[in-house]
């Protein structure tokens, strides 16, 4: 079982995911540490990622970091596409996260991934 944590500017959300097909989802203002004991419960996960737009306070990181297999999803994550975005640092991780699902998804087709959240985004995600 893999943990995803998305912290945006608007709301915080975790999913567990089972064989790629989400069995639990959280939404919420704010995430805490005791929120991510209580919803993982006695679940055994496998990994965690975190997507952040945002600060995260140092303790939820070390919290993730000592007691999961954990990476931060960021411009330098592995990813299966080409980022021609020409200042790569600046992309939001959340947008870069919805261009690998469209690419993930629909990967024979050309994707036009719209974000409506705080700020309304657009990215083309070519076939190639």
């Amino acid at each position: 079982m893999n943990l995803v944590i998305d912290f945006g500017n608007s709301t915080q959300k975790m999913a567990l995911f089972d064989d790629g097909q989400q069995c639990d989802f959280l939404l919420q203002e704010i995430i805490t540490i005791e929120d991510i004991v209580n919803f993982v419960g006695q679940h055994k996960i496998n990994k965690v990622i975190l997507s952040t737009v945002i600060s995260v306070e140092k303790q939820l990181l070390e919290y993730l970091q000592t007691h999961f297999d954990f990476i931060v999803f960021d411009s330098q994550t592995p990813i299966p596409l080409n980022n021609k975005y020409q200042s790569k640092a600046t992309l939001g991780s959340d947008r870069l996260a919805c261009a690998v699902a469209a690419h993930c998804l629909c990967p024979q087709n050309n994707v036009l991934v719209l974000q409506m959240g705080t700020c309304i985004t657009m990215d083309f995600v070519s076939q190639e």
